[in-house]
């Protein structure tokens, strides 16, 4: 099957890490998701197909999340821009259904995982943005980067010109 995650005993990773409709959000990161999908202004949940959906207004689907059977999470979300990118992480692939040539990506976690969410959460705003209607999007703000821990002492550009050495002096032509 093109473009499925594979075990290397060759079993589809679809078989180990199914959805389960109507299952509790375990996974701490699932419930972050959920938490920064709901903070988009209009934002509605609904439980199609026993799974959560984010919606704009209760009217396009921006994001799907569901618990896996091993207390992990999957969720799709709509990547107009991203959607070659995405699929390169780790437990990502295009979605499928047909769902891909719109520009849906399906990420699939274990209970043990730590999902980059800084990207997962900067990949949310992209597929709010391609439903959202372009006044609304107006109002929000895109989410911001992750702050890097400050050095301890000088910056690492402090640091550099402190141990740079003095260009050498202009010397009159001996000539």
């Amino acid at each position: 099957m093109s473009g499925s995650l594979h075990l290397a005993a060759g079993r589809d990773l679809r078989d180990t890490y199914r959805m389960t409709a109507s299952a509790p959000l375990k996974h701490a990161d699932a419930k972050s998701l959920r938490k920064a999908a709901m903070a988009y202004p209009d934002t509605v949940e609904d439980f199609p197909w026993g799974h959560h959906a984010y919606k704009v207004a209760g009217k396009k689907a921006f994001m799907f999340l569901g618990a896996t059977d091993d207390g992990g999470f999957s969720f799709s979300m709509k990547l107009p821009y991203r959607n070659t990118e995405a699929p390169k992480m780790k437990g990502a692939e295009p979605t499928g259904y047909g769902m891909a040539k719109s520009g849906w990506v399906t990420f699939t976690y274990g209970a043990k995982a730590k999902p980059p969410m800084d990207k997962l959460i900067d990949y949310l705003d992209e597929s709010w943005r391609a439903v959202a209607p372009k006044k609304m999007q107006g109002s929000v703000a895109a989410p911001k980067a992750p702050r890097r821990r400050a050095r301890a002492g000088r910056s690492r550009r402090e640091g550099r010109q402190a141990h740079r050495p003095e260009p050498p002096a202009s010397r009159p032509n001996s000539r």
